[in-house]
């Protein structure tokens, strides 16, 4: 099947996927949407590039695979959480599902991403305007709301406490 695989890949979008629909060659159609090669073709599209997609509407193998084949289709391979979220509810809801969001993108090999207005670059100098020169940091939640979940979020990527990655910025959590 490997053949198909590397005549199905031109049809792939941006995004990796190919949705069925797109073939323009029928014979290649008829082959990409029979049910009993189609596990063959896909695993032969993994072997070419992992995140390559064969996307077959009205036709599921998997209702987690199927699930995210779409979201890559809609996404990329680089999901906005946020947006997620608040224009596709349903979507989002059916994600969790399957677990935390994050985790589960990550586990599908699609990466995450949210909106957000306070980048890490400005963190420090947020931090220095709010407490004003002093080193020791108390009560940031009460004060910045949207600051603290915006450095939670970062501490947690990296794999660091809040209280490790607030002393990287150079000041002491308390």
């Amino acid at each position: 099947m490997k053949h198909v695989a590397s005549r199905l890949v031109r049809y792939a979008d941006k995004n990796k996927v190919i949705h069925a629909d797109e073939i323009l060659d029928v014979a290649l159609r008829r082959l990409a949407t029979d049910k009993t090669i189609n596990h063959k073709i896909r695993s032969a599209l993994s072997d070419i590039d992992p995140q390559l997609e064969l996307l077959v509407p009205r036709q599921v193998d998997d209702p987690e695979k199927q699930f995210k084949r779409s979201l890559q289709r809609k996404f990329g391979l680089r999901v906005n959480l946020s947006i997620l979220k608040e224009d596709y509810p349903s979507r989002y809801r059916k994600l969790q599902t399957y677990g935390p969001p994050s985790e589960v993108l990550l586990r599908w090999g699609l990466d995450y991403t949210y909106s957000s207005t306070i980048s890490p670059n400005h963190f420090k100098e947020l931090l220095g305007a709010l407490y004003e020169g002093q080193q020791k940091i108390s009560g940031l939640y009460k004060r910045d709301k949207k600051l603290y979940m915006a450095i939670s979020h970062q501490a947690k990527k990296e794999g660091l406490s809040f209280k490790d990655y607030i002393e990287t910025l150079g000041y002491h959590y308390e």
